[in-house]
C-alpha cells in the first residue's frame, strides 16, 4: 500500500475528475493498518486531510455500521470508481475521467471461499455476479462498496481490494470488510484528549496541530523505517522505526515554497514561556525551519528562530522564548535549492519561564549594585577570564541616562594585551545567534572579537574566528552599533567569550545588551 501523503490528494464535489468545479484536498497522513500485508490481509488505510471537507448537496459523508453484521445478498449495493471501464483497456490502464458505478450483489461467505480456495479471510467479502460482466476493475482499488441499509441511509460496507481479472465468470471482486475494523477506525479517529502545544506526535490526532500550505507540499505525520522518497528512519521520541514525527518532503521544483504547521491555541499566561523542539534537516540544501507566533489580535510576528543547513543526519534540539501574548505558534518549513529531502519536527514542549540558555546569555548590565566602576561577578553570570588575559572588563554607568554597560580599558598596557569575559557553560546542538551593542573610543584603541571556548574531554580550546571588529569597517566606531554573530552548532559544552585586544593607542571598547536566539541570525 502506498504511503506517500505528500503526493496524495482527494477530489470532492464532482464526478468529472478534470472539472474546474472539483475541490482538491491535500492529504497530510496515510494511516495504514499496522498488520497490513499488501492485498492479502488488512488492506485498509485512513487518510487524514489537511482541512475539513465542507458538507453540502454535492459532498456528504457516508455512514459506517455500528457493529459487524452479515449482509443479505438482496441488499442494494453499488461500487464506484474512476478505473478501467472496458477490459480491453486493462493492459494500457485506460482510466476514466468520469466517476462510474455499477450495482452488485454481496455473496455468502462460503460461496466466496469456494471461488478463491484458501485465500479468503474473515476480513474480506465478495461482491458481484457469478456470470461476471459487472465488476470493479483496475484503477478502482480503494473505492467504496456502498449498500443501502435504510430508506435514507447508505453504509460503506467494503473497499475495493483484489480479484482475478475483471468481470470473470465465477470470480467476484474481493473487498475489505469495513465493519471488521470499526474498533481500529475509532482508535485512529478519536482524540486522545491531549490537545496542546506539547506533543510527541505519537497519536494520530497530532495534539490539535494543523497543517496549512499553498504550495506542493505540506506537513504530514510519518513514522520511521524504510521510505521512498527517503525520509528519517527513526523518530526522536522512541528512537526507532515505530515512532512518529511530522515531516515536510520537498518535491522536485518546489524551490523557496513553504508549508505551515500551526499549534492549537495557547492558554492565557502572564509571562514568557520556553518552547523546546527537535528538528532534522534531511538531505536538502539551503532549506530552513522558522518559528513565528500569532498574538491574540491575529498579528503574525517576524521569525523568532531560523534553522538552516545543507542537511543533518540526526535530530537536533532547539529552544526559543515565546512571548506571553502568543495565541498560536507556527513552524514554517521552506524548501531550498536541492530537492528530494525535507524537514522533520518532533517532541515539542512548552514550559513556563525564560529558556535556560537565554538566562545564561542575555544581559543589559543595568543591575549594577556597587558604586565603584568594577565588574560585578553576580550580574548575568558572566565572569572575568582571570588566568590567561592581561586586564579586566569594568562595569560602567552612563552619566546621562544611568544605563550600565561593560568597558575594557587599559591605560598602561601594551599592544596585544587582552581582556576577556565568559558566559556560563552552554549546550546548543543547532546554530546560535548572539547579538550585542558595541562601540570604541577610537580605531587605534584596539579591536573586539567574539570567541567560543570549547570544553572537550576536560581540555579547553578557544576559537576567535567568528567575528572581529578589526575585519568590519564601521562608519563611526565611537557610536553604538548593533552586531549579530552566528555561532555554529556544537556537540560539546562551550562558553561565549568577548575579547578586547589592545591596539597601538590608549582608549576603550564598550559592549552592552547581549542576547541570543537559537538558530541563524535573521
Amino acid at each position: 500500500m502506498l504511503d506517500s501523503p505528500q503526493t496524495t490528494t482527494i477530489l470532492v464535489g464532482h464526478v468529472n475528475i478534470n472539472s474546474p468545479d472539483a475541490v482538491m484536498v491535500r492529504v497530510t497522513e496515510i494511516v495504514i493498518h499496522p498488520e497490513n500485508n499488501y492485498i492479502y490481509n488488512n488492506d485498509i488505510a485512513l487518510l487524514r486531510l489537511e482541512e475539513p471537507v465542507t458538507l453540502n448537496d454535492k459532498q456528504r459523508p457516508i455512514c459506517l455500521s455500528d457493529a459487524p453484521k452479515e449482509r443479505s445478498p438482496s441488499l442494494p449495493c453499488y461500487v464506484s470508481g474512476w478505473g478501467v471501464v472496458n477490459v480491453t483497456g486493462i493492459a494500457t490502464i485506460e482510466l476514466s475521467t468520469i466517476l462510474h458505478h455499477t450495482k452488485l450483489k454481496i455473496w455468502e461467505q462460503s460461496k466466496c471461499e469456494r471461488s478463491y480456495p484458501g485465500q479468503i479471510k474473515p476480513t474480506m467479502l465478495c461482491a458481484g455476479y457469478y456470470s461476471g460482466e459487472m465488476d470493479a476493475c483496475k484503477g478502482d482499488s480503494g473505492g467504496p462498496l456502498m449498500c443501502q441499509t435504510q430508506p435514507d441511509q447508505w453504509e460503506l460496507v467494503g473497499i475495493v481490494s483484489w480479484g482475478e481479472g475483471c468481470g470473470q465468470i465465477g470470480k467476484p471482486g474481493v473487498y475489505t470488510r469495513v465493519d471488521y475494523y470499526l474498533q481500529w477506525i475509532q482508535s485512529v479517529t478519536s482524540y486522545a484528549n491531549k490537545e496542546g502545544v506539547t506533543c510527541d506526535f505519537e497519536h494520530p490526532d497530532l495534539c490539535g496541530y494543523t497543517s496549512k500550505s499553498q504550495s506542493e507540499f505540506a506537513w504530514s505525520r510519518r513514522s520511521g523505517g524504510v521510505h521512498y522518497p527517503i525520509m528519517p528512519d527513526m523518530d526522536n521520541t522512541l528512537k526507532n522505526a515505530s515512532g512518529h514525527y511530522v515531516y515536510t518532503y520537498f518535491p522536485y521544483g518546489a524551490s523557496q515554497k513553504s508549508a505551515v504547521l500551526s499549534s492549537p491555541p495557547l492558554p492565557a499566561k502572564e509571562d514568557t514561556s520556553c518552547l523546546y523542539a527537535s528538528t532534522i534537516i534531511y538531505q536538502c540544501e539551503l532549506c530552513k525551519l522558522e518559528v513565528k507566533v500569532v498574538d491574540s489580535l491575529g498579528n503574525l510576528s517576524g521569525a523568532l528562530l531560523k534553522v538552516s543547513s545543507k542537511f543533518s543526519t540526526s535530530w537536533l534540539r532547539f529552544n526559543v522564548d515565546i512571548p506571553m501574548s502568543t495565541q498560536h505558534i507556527q513552524f514554517i518549513s521552506t524548501s531550498g535549492q536541492w530537492s528530494g529531502g525535507g524537514i522533520g519536527l518532533d517532541d515539542v514542549t512548552l514550559e513556563p519561564g525564560v529558556c535556560e540558555n537565554t538566562m545564561k546569555v542575555n544581559c543589559n548590565f543595568d543591575n549594577r549594585t556597587k558604586s565603584t566602576p568594577q565588574f560585578n561577578d553576580e550580574i548575568c553570570s558572566y565572569t572575568q577570564e582571570s588566568f590567561t588575559d592581561d586586564f579586566d572588563w569594568l562595569m560602567v554607568q552612563d552619566k546621562e541616562n544611568g544605563d550600565g554597560f561593560l568597558r575594557a580599558q587599559n591605560a598602561f598596557g601594551y599592544q596585544g594585551y587582552r581582556a576577556r569575559i565568559l558566559s556560563p557553560r552552554l549546550k546548543s546542538y543547532i546554530s546560535m545567534c548572539v547579538s550585542f551593542e558595541f562601540r570604541a573610543s577610537s580605531r587605534s584603541a584596539g579591536f573586539l572579537q567574539v570567541c567560543r571556548l570549547l570544553s572537550v574531554n576536560g581540555n579547553d580550546s578557544l576559537d576567535c574566528s567568528f567575528w572581529s571588529s578589526r575585519l568590519n569597517a564601521f562608519t563611526d566606531p565611537t557610536s553604538w552599533t548593533s552586531v549579530h554573530v552566528t555561532l555554529p552548532s556544537s556537540d560539546f559544552e562551550f562558553s561565549i567569550v568577548f575579547e578586547m585586544v589592545q591596539g597601538q593607542g590608549q582608549g576603550y571598547i564598550d559592549i552592552d545588551d547581549i542576547f541570543k536566539l537559537d538558530g541563524d541570525c535573521l
